[in-house]
């Protein structure tokens, strides 16, 4: 079985945005506390595949998760995955 790392916990968008790819949804989920603990154990062979978000809607790009420190991730970019929520802005 595919083990699939995520930025955890249970119930973000990230899980969320997993369990709309049927073949990733088919493997074990596994939660993550943080981008940088997602991508050092699919380095590090703990996952199989890592789920991390690229953008999002409060800070826009996620820096962590396009560079680590000065150094490349040794893993590349297989697919992507839209997930999110929809809300109203409410101006007073």
């Amino acid at each position: 079985m595919t083990r699939v790392g995520y930025l955890g916990p249970r119930g973000t968008f990230a899980e969320e945005a997993l369990l709309t790819q049927p073949d990733l949804a088919a493997g074990e989920a596994v939660p993550f506390r943080d981008v940088p603990h997602v991508i050092t154990a699919v380095e590090q062979g703990e996952v199989d595949l890592g789920l991390v978000p690229i953008e999002n809607s409060i800070e826009g790009s996620i820096n962590v998760t396009l560079v680590k420190g000065k150094r490349k991730y040794l893993c590349s970019i297989t697919g992507h995955a839209a997930a999110g929520m929809k809300g109203t802005l409410v101006v007073t």
